[in-house]
């Protein structure tokens, strides 16, 4: 069973999204670092980044010292009975778009994460397409060592960096691939789609042709 994560391509004009979000971790990185540091109460916080500022390896540790700043004179309760805050939009720097900030379940367990205020973008048969292409070089050494081969495509594992979800027409498209079993998995849900396989000639005649479905207990079996 072969795992590839999805990364959403970015535009001829943008930077990669993998870069984006990389950058986008580290301020948050810096942010919690600097906020314990200070001597900051134990906080779940969420921080959405918008498409304003300027973002770059140069600016990472100014804005997450500025978002520590921010945190460390707002007043959050730091008991999670109380509830969650947004931070106030005209305090937060320009490449942040929104903060939720909740107190610790125990005044210890901290988590701090960062997603993307973007719109959802549509997963493509060519997005999918992309990714078989790429995984399907593999295949016939892989096949030397195991008589059945599935090909799991899977969202964006860990974070939100770029919010993407599976189109109609990616869930129904007719995938050529040499694969025994296509899927397209959403970890968070947790579910996956049959892909299906397309009518592709092989030694043993013509395969079968699935269309798109969608089922939890593959999800729940891989996640184990």
């Amino acid at each position: 069973m072969e795992f590839t994560e999805f990364y959403l391509p970015a535009g001829a004009s943008e930077r990669p999204y993998q870069e984006v979000q990389s950058l986008q971790e580290q301020v948050v990185d810096v942010a919690e670092a600097a906020h314990a540091s200070a001597g900051g109460p134990a906080l779940y916080v969420h921080v959405i980044f918008g498409r304003h500022g300027r973002l770059t390896k140069g600016t990472v540790r100014q804005i997450g010292e500025a978002l520590a700043g921010v945190l460390l004179s707002f007043p959050v309760s730091p008991s999670i009975r109380d509830g969650g805050v947004d931070l106030p939009r005209a305090l937060l720097p320009a490449e942040i778009a929104r903060v939720r900030v909740q107190g610790s379940v125990d005044g210890v367990d901290r988590f701090w994460q960062c997603g993307s205020g973007s719109w959802v973008a549509p997963v493509t048969v060519s997005h999918i397409q992309n990714e078989i292409d790429r995984k399907q070089q593999k295949e016939p050494l892989a096949r030397k060592k195991w008589d059945r081969l599935w090909l799991v495509v899977v969202q964006d594992i860990a974070t939100e960096a770029h919010t993407c979800e599976l189109s109609d027409a990616g869930r129904l498209g007719t995938y050529p691939h040499p694969f025994d079993r296509l899927l397209w998995l959403e970890p968070h849900t947790p579910s996956a789609v049959d892909l299906g396989l397309a009518v592709v000639e092989d030694g043993n005649g013509v395969r079968e042709l699935f269309r798109g479905y969608q089922t939890d207990s593959l999800a729940a079996g891989f996640l184990g």
